[in-house]
């Protein structure tokens, strides 16, 4: 169950197992040195690099509530097993009930 609360909507899904909750990138780069060589610099990772992609199967109510927090609010909560997080809605799409949706996270909730 996930949990998607702005300042003034709420709405609670079932993801699907399709859903990819717990993707991260690495703060890697990579620079070309004088030599031919390249040189790495791996600085970890943070709440704030993960991107929630979420599949589900949702009602028009759930659906016009997603819509809503998704045309009219910037910044939302979301809970689910691995904790709450502030983050915002990148991508929004429904089609008869499917929906598929990116969260990018900003920080845990402390």
């Amino acid at each position: 169950m996930i949990s998607i609360t702005s300042s003034t909507r709420s709405a609670i899904i079932k993801e699907l197992k399709t859903s990819d909750l717990h993707s991260t990138t690495a703060r890697v780069s990579r620079a070309k040195t004088l030599d031919g060589g390249v040189s790495i610099t791996h600085s970890g990772t943070t709440d704030g690099d993960r991107t929630l992609k979420i599949k589900a199967k949702i009602t028009k109510t759930q659906s016009d509530a997603l819509w809503a927090i998704y045309n009219n609010d910037t910044f939302i909560q979301i809970a689910f097993s691995d904790g709450v997080f502030y983050g915002v809605i990148e991508n929004f799409k429904t089609n008869n009930g499917n929906l598929d949706m990116t969260i990018l996270i900003k920080e845990r909730d402390v």
